[in-house]
């Protein structure tokens, strides 16, 4: 898994993201709504708000699957 933001704040807001199964749930059902195939693979392109460093929230804009 590789977790990549333009900013440090982004990374943690994505790492909290994750860390919650209910927004973990919520990738899911993204991705299963968006696969085009049966390949586990998958990029997220995701949206995170931060207020004075700290992350606020955390939306799933877009989801594709990758072909191996």
């Amino acid at each position: 898994m590789i977790l990549q933001r333009l900013r440090q704040e982004g990374t943690e807001a994505l790492s909290v993201f994750l860390a919650n199964a209910a927004d973990r749930a919520k990738l899911l059902k993204a991705v299963e709504r968006n696969a085009k195939s049966a390949s586990p693979y998958f990029e997220a392109l995701v949206r995170s708000q931060a207020v004075a460093g700290a992350p606020v929230s955390v939306d799933v804009v877009a989801v594709r699957s990758i072909q191996p």
